[in-house]
């Protein structure tokens, strides 16, 4: 797991078309969603980084989730902070 700090961010997303091939596996519904940050720094070692301004465009935390048989899938899409963690979105109850 990284130890991760933001500020200011924003909890942001859209809702995405289905291809052929989800809405033949029963994928009924599908969402993308990431976090806008204003500044981010990450734990190294015993330290924290300095503060850092992600690029244009550059989200983190972006993952999918869809329902698919009547159960979410979530698939982490961008930065190894999410896909770091996401065993814990696994948990998700049906």
């Amino acid at each position: 797991m990284i130890t991760f700090e933001a500020d200011k961010s924003t909890f942001t997303g859209h809702y995405l078309d289905m291809t052929k091939e989800e809405k033949a596996r029963d994928v009924s519904w599908k969402y993308e969603s990431w976090i806008e940050l204003a500044r981010y720094r990450v734990r190294e070692g015993n330290k924290w980084s300095s503060w850092k301004t992600p690029q244009p465009n550059e989200n983190f935390g972006a993952f999918i989730i869809a329902l698919e048989s009547g159960k979410w899938v979530i698939t982490p899409t961008t930065d190894k902070f999410t896909k770091g963690d996401c065993e814990s979105f696994k948990k998700i109850p049906e």
